[in-house]
């Protein structure tokens, strides 16, 4: 006889426990419960990305729509899933770089309540000055051209077009969430927030640092719970455009 899933219901309490909306969604709506449950199959289980890496997206997720106790519950399903406190930190720049300081702190707050911090080493020196043209010369590298909204910093606001090199260096790339992950969470990120472009620009570089359309459909799935079913289309938007043209300047 076929083995058969716990229904949605019992998989949703796993995730969630038994907040008073869940049980009346499950009582008035159960297709719907149902429904929701399989999307979360998808968001979370091993597949293409690692379950660990999943949750953490839909933690990360959470944090930007100032959902605590969501954040809360897929970052302990993260860390039961094997992530580690680097890789969790390593979101927390990204959200910082991309989001600011507000899901960066609610992240954060999050990850010591479950894993304590280690000691409080530097692990980089101190920046030290940055021109104007070395940051146009950073951003004509990630994006093909230095974009109009860079031009515009560097013409007006120069001291935080400093800050938007240091930021972006630090927090996408010197993390201890490798290339690939640290650009398919925002991708999720981007996808929940129905950015196309932005997902457009973080696929294509996901795809250079090996993404495959499988990881890349993943990643976009764990925007769904968070973002209802309309994150998907401009995660499968940008995703199908960044299999034909390069980057083009969109992105934190």
């Amino acid at each position: 006889m076929e083995a058969t899933s716990p229904a949605g219901a019992d998989r949703l309490q796993m995730w969630l426990g038994s907040p008073d909306w869940l049980e009346d969604l499950v009582t008035a709506h159960p297709v719907a419960a149902e429904g929701l449950a399989r999307l979360t199959d998808a968001a979370t289980g091993d597949g293409s990305l690692p379950a660990s890496v999943k949750w953490l997206y839909m933690a990360a997720i959470a944090s930007v729509k100032q959902e605590d106790d969501l954040s809360s519950a897929c970052l302990e399903h993260a860390f039961v899933s094997g992530l580690s406190r680097d890789q969790a930190d390593g979101a927390a720049l990204t959200l910082l770089v991309s989001r600011g300081i507000p899901p960066y702190r609610r992240f954060i707050a999050a990850a010591d309540q479950m894993v304590p911090r280690r000691g409080a080493e530097t692990s980089e020196p101190p920046a030290g000055s940055v021109s104007a043209e070395e940051a146009k010369a950073y951003a004509a590298s990630v994006y093909g051209t230095v974009p109009d909204r860079i031009r515009l910093m560097a013409d007006e606001v120069p001291r935080a077009l400093e800050g938007y090199l240091l930021l972006r260096r630090s927090g996408l790339r010197d993390t201890g969430l490798s290339p690939l992950h640290t650009e398919l969470l925002l991708v999720a990120i981007n996808s929940s927030l129905h950015e196309p472009e932005f997902v457009t620009a973080h696929a294509a570089a996901a795809r250079k640092e090996g993404a495959s359309d499988t990881e890349l459909a993943e990643a976009v799935a764990t925007a769904v719970p968070f973002g209802g079913l309309a994150a998907w289309r401009p995660g499968a938007a940008g995703i199908a455009a960044s299999r034909v043209r390069p980057e083009k300047g969109a992105g934190p």
